[in-house]
């Protein structure tokens, strides 16, 4: 291996750490996000709670007045029944007195329902209270972990990046226009290592010329297919970089 390729192969090592590294750091805000999502989940849940909670206590307070209004129309009606002159008028308030009566029966028995509501609405508020504290205590904690990962990733980077900086003079002008355009149009690796008789980045099989020219490790060979630099490692250096 002549040492141009050398220096191209240790500079995608390096351009390889500063992909993963860049990849890693482009996951951590979607996970945070991810996990405010689920305290948001949690906290409205616990509000939707408190809202038939109040919804509720609307109920029945709404339900006790109709409960007093009853009230007052049957002493209203009791009232007047002593004023009344004949007999039909005097049944037909009885009847709106029976009626009031009824009503009032039919509420407290709605009020007694509302009530076993108000206890069953009350253990889920609590649960989910509990539930919404658990979930932004742990996801806080996660979050704080991968803001502490992402600031660690960030300084590799910055290392990772200073040290190609620094490689980069090492590295022949022209052929590192011709490395740097292969990555950007692949969105890979510019070198690959010839697998068998095929190319390791396209899997596109070689002449027998192709693969002994490089194993002369002369002159760069370009795979026609996908135009990757190639190499062939010896026997002990072998590696499954494509």
């Amino acid at each position: 291996m002549n040492d141009e390729l050398k220096r191209l192969l240790d500079l995608q090592e390096i351009d390889l750490v500063i992909e993963r590294l860049q990849k890693e750091l482009e996951q951590i805000p979607l996970e945070i996000e991810g996990s405010r999502a689920k305290i948001k989940e949690a906290q409205a849940a616990f509000e939707g709670e408190k809202q038939k909670l109040t919804h509720n206590q609307v109920e029945r307070k709404a339900k006790e007045l109709e409960v007093s209004a009853q009230d007052e129309k049957v002493a209203k009606h009791e009232k007047e029944l002593n004023s009344l002159k004949s007999n039909e008028a005097y049944k037909a308030m009885l009847g709106e007195i029976e009626a009031a009566k009824r009503k009032k029966v039919e509420l407290e028995d709605e009020i007694l329902n509302v009530m076993e509501q108000f206890d069953a609405i009350t253990k889920e508020l609590k649960a989910a209270e509990i539930e919404s504290k658990k979930v932004q205590q742990e996801l806080d904690a996660v979050i704080k972990g991968l803001e502490g990962k992402a600031a660690q990733l960030k300084g590799e980077l910055d290392a990772e990046q200073k040290k190609r900086e620094a490689f980069i003079p090492q590295v022949n002008k022209d052929l590192l226009i011709k490395y740097d355009f292969i990555r950007t149009k692949k969105k890979s690796s510019a070198v690959a290592q010839i697998k068998g008789d095929s190319c390791g980045g396209c899997n596109t099989g070689l002449t027998q010329s192709a693969i002994n020219e490089v194993r002369k490790g002369k002159d760069l060979v370009i795979c026609e297919s996908c135009s990757r630099i190639l190499y062939y490692p010896a026997p002990e250096t072998q590696t499954t970089t494509a």
